[in-house]
């Protein structure tokens, strides 16, 4: 029997080993349970890549509440009209967030008129997850910086008052949004910050004889003050004052009707006859009184086509330094308050914000053109007045007189005729609906034939073609009483020319004597007879009481003379709104080439001008497509954002 060996510790170890080795050998060679092993692998990577996600997730949900809050603050801070201390205000926000510990800095840059507020902070948020991969913390930060500037501010306000305003209470829904526009404009603004020039457009724009005054026109006329603009005007912010610009002309060219009814160029409804109807349609240049702007936006009225950008064009000129010198003689002369002094300003004056703000309710439409040999001097039109017609009913040059002894005054040199005393005698201007009960006397009253020769209802006019040979007047059916309808040789003053008999028969005139308009200071010729004058209509004169297509229906269009057709064509020329629509785009880029920010209203407008609009527009967000009362919405939120601090950072 062999003896029993003590079992030593090198023996285990060796055992132990080799027992090892045979597992691992064993183990090397299992294939049962390798995916699961996997598995488990895979879970691990999850757990470690989801968890850093909620550490982004954590992070991300800091940022954000530093980014708002710093914002908020820098905004609340930021305004002019904040009365704490821009510091204060910014901790209180961080504070009531929970966040002050955050807060590493804020600057202010104040100015008499303007404050800028800027905020730094940073937070270090601990890792949970990414310190498996070596992340310990991820920093948070947040910079935000608000700026106001609001003591130069300068606003063109361009509105559409075309005729199809009249439609669905549009005029009216523009009149409350633009009051309210103007309200929020100026909600706490001090006096001198912010300068409106207010443009409205129709076919065209009538910027008044006050600043038609400063520019260089040809075809000037005393009734309206319009003027037509190239391709090359909508290149450029500028309207120089040394350029010649063309007259537009005033003029009806659509109605066949015997007043005229609509002009092309924007003028008064004979305010002076209506004083409570708000009736200017002129431009309204840097006015910075709330109230006035209120009251006369309050008074729009609607009439006439659309030429979206000749309005535009305008209104790039009131916001053009190249118009400095015309608002400088403004303030000398009282006009414009003094505090504008300087504006408009450089389009690189850093304090300074220019903004045009355009609406329409429709889109471009062809524009009527009249003539050159048209708009101006005396046309072939007479027209024959008896001193009975004409009692004395108005002021002329301060004083009430009758058509006798105004004419009178002006032959024996007593009194020198104003600018539209040049083209018509003042005591001929009471329309047929004066609201006072006068005397109608304008050549475009209602016409008849009944009744004595005397009555007020009766207009005498004639032609006479090229201004030589015999007077054609119409028979009664075409304008005038009485039964002539034949070529004449007087313009209703001798025998030939008249009535022989009946109770509306016209007398024969007597000592008729010609006085050129060379030898008066008048515009016009006229013969003055011992009851009557018969004098010749200029061309401003004859389109202020008829229209183009009337005059050439019933005066021109007759034997002997020309055809209607043809004279329209002799008179009246087109611009279609395909060319219209390329002068806007230009002119539209020309305002945003400044740095000019536009915003833009289609107003219940069809496809077309919501199109244009949209495309005007500096952006989307400058752009607004609203309907019925919505455009009081659309004005506020204007108003507001142009008051509104700019987030620059």
């Amino acid at each position: 029997m062999k003896p029993i060996m003590p079992v030593t510790r090198r023996r285990l170890r060796r055992r132990a080993l080799s027992l090892l080795r045979r597992w691992i050998a064993d183990f090397r060679a299992e294939e049962r349970g390798s995916l699961t092993l996997f598995a488990l692998f895979m879970l691990i990577i999850l757990l470690i890549v989801g968890g850093m996600a909620v550490d982004v997730l954590r992070y991300e949900h800091q940022r954000v509440r530093l980014q708002t809050t710093a914002d908020r603050a820098v905004l609340a801070a930021g305004s002019l009209r904040q009365p704490l201390n821009p510091y204060d205000v910014v901790a209180e926000y961080f504070e009531k967030e929970g966040l002050l510990d955050y807060l590493e800095g804020v600057h202010v840059q104040e100015g008499l008129n303007f404050r800028v507020v800027s905020v730094q902070t940073q937070a270090v948020v601990p890792a949970f997850f990414m310190r498996l991969v070596g992340v310990n913390s991820l920093t948070a930060q947040a910079l935000s910086t608000a700026e106001e500037r609001y003591s130069k501010v300068e606003v063109a306000l361009v509105l559409d008052l075309s005729n199809s305003m009249n439609s669905f209470n549009r005029i009216e829904n523009l009149r409350i949004a633009g009051e309210e526009f103007i309200d929020t404009l100026y909600q706490n603004a001090e006096d001198g910050q912010i300068s409106v020039s207010v443009v409205n457009y129709t076919g065209q724009v009538n910027p008044g004889a006050e600043l038609l005054q400063y520019y260089n026109v040809t075809d000037r006329q005393p009734f309206s003050h319009c003027v037509e603009f190239g391709a090359a005007d909508y290149q450029t912010m500028a309207l120089s004052t040394s350029t010649q610009l063309t007259g537009a002309g005033h003029f009806d060219p659509w109605h066949t009707s015997r007043a005229r009814n609509m002009i092309f160029c924007p003028s008064p409804r004979f305010p002076q006859w209506n004083p409570d109807d708000h009736t200017h349609r002129e431009n309204i240049v840097l006015s910075g009184d709330p109230a006035f702007l209120r009251g006369y936006l309050a008074g729009l009225w609607a009439d006439g086509n659309t030429s979206i950008e000749i309005g535009l064009k305008w209104g790039a000129a009131m916001l053009d330094p190249g118009s400095r010198p015309i608002i400088d003689d403004y303030i000398a002369r009282g006009a414009v308050d003094p505090a504008f002094s300087g504006r408009p300003l450089d389009y690189d004056d850093e304090d300074s914000l220019k903004v045009v703000v355009l609406m329409t309710d429709g889109e471009n439409f062809e524009q009527w053109i009249i003539n050159d040999a048209f708009k101006t001097g005396q046309s072939d039109v007479w027209h024959t007045v008896f001193f009975d017609q004409v009692p004395a009913q108005v002021p002329v040059q301060g004083t009430v007189m009758d058509l006798r002894t105004e004419v009178d005054a002006i032959l024996d040199g007593t009194m020198t005729p104003s600018a539209q005393q040049r083209h018509r005698f003042e005591t001929l201007t009471i329309p047929m609906s004066n609201g006072q009960g006068l005397a109608p006397t304008r050549p475009n009253r209602n016409l008849g034939s009944g009744g004595n020769y005397l009555n007020n209802n009766r207009v005498y006019l004639s032609v006479r073609p090229g201004n030589s040979g015999n007077w054609y007047l119409p028979t009664p059916t075409q304008t005038n009483p009485g039964n002539s309808g034949n070529w004449r040789d007087s313009p209703w003053t001798d025998s030939s020319s008249l009535p022989a008999s009946g109770s509306s028969s016209v007398p024969s005139a007597t000592n008729c004597e010609l006085h050129e308009a060379i030898d008066t200071g008048l515009a016009f010729d006229f013969y003055r007879c011992d009851d009557r004058i018969a004098y010749r209509m200029t061309y401003p004169w004859l389109w202020d009481n008829f229209p183009v297509r009337w005059v050439t229906n019933r005066l021109y269009g007759q034997p002997g003379i020309a055809h209607a057709g043809t004279m329209n064509n002799q008179i009246l020329s087109r611009r279609p709104a395909t060319t219209k629509n390329v002068h806007l785009n230009t002119m539209c880029d020309t305002i945003k080439g400044e740095g000019i920010p536009i915003f833009t209203v289609a107003f219940e407008a069809p496809p077309g001008g919501v199109s244009a609009m949209q495309s005007c527009a500096s952006s989307l967000n400058h752009f607004y497509d609203v309907a019925g009362t919505d455009i009081s919405t659309a004005f506020r939120a204007i108003a507001g954002t142009i008051n509104r601090l700019r987030l620059t950072q």
